[in-house]
């Protein structure tokens, strides 16, 4: 039987929301005032919807295709490329799968060879848009090393590829012409000191992620989140990079720990004209035999710290500093009576002899993948999991300005045994409609269907308003 939970439908659009990376595989159910139609490469329609509800309940892009020819799947999980203001470029592949062909190929050259991409706004002036663009003319460079720079009711997509030496090719769509233009750009010298214990050097940047600052100049940034950003202003008649150093990692041995993927460890966002980061410092021992119930890595956790960074540019300085905003360990965060409680009774915390067993037990859990909240607030959104690979995960709200939890939600079981999972801050929300029904819907209480790339059934969510949410920690439900 389907797994159901209540997904939230705020009254009035949040101002941002926490959006899935992954695309859902939904049907004519999620159709909403947010629902734009294309056709795809063979002309045959495809319809995108957003279901946003307020953090840390996961909002989610629906994809549908109403008309598939026979023997036609998804080839892939659909997936968001990157979101910023009122735009998402998304990445899908539809079609009869050969022989040769397996669902499950980590090719990234044929993934793309196969896929189509399409920008989709909820809401624009003549209502929700999706168009189909041209394919990148290169296979040498990776989703998340796509930036999106909206300029009013036009777009430039910009994507970096190595050459040699400080030299880059800048792969540049601009929506008006509809294709892709590509130039080769230098790196300039570093203006500003790079720190000596900096992750150097800057010749291994490795992009993790993107940016858009924005800016009369279009300001974008290529960010490896161990080392630093390669800035470009698109907005510019000539295009150069820039290299500004990300803060040195906290990590103990971070000379090791800079190989693997930064991801669970770091995000950056851009709020208001400051650069934010966060990082997540987790302290324990890996232990010489694996878990028997995951069958994985076994750790034991002592305690973990998050870390947030902002970097302003003030009127009178040219450089950019770092500073070192709240410190927060897992040891030290309040829990409020009503979440303590729900942890108990979904096991997380052992049944505690005193007010501050509980408390303890937070940072024993494994934690992954922090990400900034968008308003301002202080708010950081962590996965949470009983342990490494566990398949039972919840979203974790901590608010860094009064070291407390702020609220938790448990994440549909069957999304959350997926390791890829990951979300990203999104404002695409503030740009759509209050009175449209992808957030008010009159009919909120309609049931809605999940399904994954093979078209199975994955999950039914029965939508509702903020009020219906269950009291407890049961999917889907929010404590605050």
């Amino acid at each position: 039987m389907a797994t159901t939970y209540n997904l939230p439908i705020p009254s009035s659009p949040p101002a941002w929301i926490l959006l899935d990376f992954q695309v859902c595989i939904g049907d004519a159910s999620h159709r909403n005032d947010s629902t734009a139609v294309e056709a795809r490469s063979n002309g045959r329609p495809i319809e995108v919807s957003v279901w946003a509800a307020r953090p840390p309940t996961p909002s989610r892009l629906y994809v549908h295709c109403p008309d598939l020819e026979a023997g036609e799947v998804f080839l892939q999980q659909p997936c968001i490329v990157n979101t910023e203001d009122g735009f998402v470029l998304l990445r899908l592949a539809v079609g009869c799968p050969s022989s040769s062909f397996s669902i499950s190929s980590r090719s990234a050259r044929i993934r793309r060879e196969i896929s189509d991409y399409f920008i989709y706004r909820p809401a624009g002036p003549e209502g929700p848009l999706l168009k189909r663009i041209q394919k990148p003319p290169t296979r040498f460079f990776k989703n998340y090393e796509v930036a999106l720079l909206p300029r009013g009711d036009h777009f430039t997509l910009a994507a970096l590829s190595t050459r040699i030496g400080n030299e880059f090719d800048l792969h540049l769509f601009k929506s008006e012409n509809g294709s892709w233009d590509t130039e080769v750009v230098v790196l300039e010298k570093p203006q500003e000191p790079v720190p000596e214990n900096a992750c150097q050097p800057i010749e291994q940047h490795i992009t993790s992620t993107v940016i858009t600052i924005g800016g009369e100049g279009g300001t974008i940034g290529w960010v490896d989140l161990w080392r630093g950003i390669l800035l470009c202003d698109l907005l510019t008649e000539k295009h150069n990079l820039r290299y500004v150093p990300m803060p040195p990692p906290n990590l103990e041995n971070h000379a090791e720990r800079i190989e693997c993927c930064p991801k669970p460890y770091r995000s950056i966002a851009a709020i208001g004209n400051s650069l934010r980061v966060v990082e997540l410092e987790v302290h324990g021992d890996r232990l010489p035999y694996n878990d028997p119930e995951t069958g994985g890595p076994n750790f034991r956790f002592h305690d973990w710290t998050l870390t947030t960074y902002t970097k302003s540019k003030s009127e009178n300085n040219s450089t950019w500093d770092w500073v070192i905003d709240c410190t927060v360990k897992a040891s030290d965060i309040k829990i409020k009576e009503t979440v303590r409680s729900a942890l108990l009774r979904c096991g997380h915390f052992c049944k505690p002899q005193n007010s501050e067993a509980a408390e303890c037990n937070l940072q024993n859990l494994y934690t992954c993948q922090p990400v900034l909240s968008l308003d301002d607030k202080g708010i950081v959104y962590l996965i949470m999991r009983f342990k490494f690979l566990h398949p039972k995960a919840w979203i974790l709200a901590v608010d860094m300005r009064n070291n407390s939890v702020q609220a938790m939600i448990k994440i549909a079981s069957k999304r959350s045994k997926d390791f890829l999972l990951a979300y990203c801050g999104s404002r695409i929300s503030s740009y759509m409609n209050a009175t449209k029904p992808g957030l008010t819907r009159s009919g909120c209480n309609q049931t809605l269907v999940v399904r994954d790339a093979q078209g199975s059934q994955l999950q039914r969510a029965d939508v509702g308003d903020e009020s219906t949410a269950a009291s407890s920690l049961s999917e889907g439900s929010v404590m605050h």
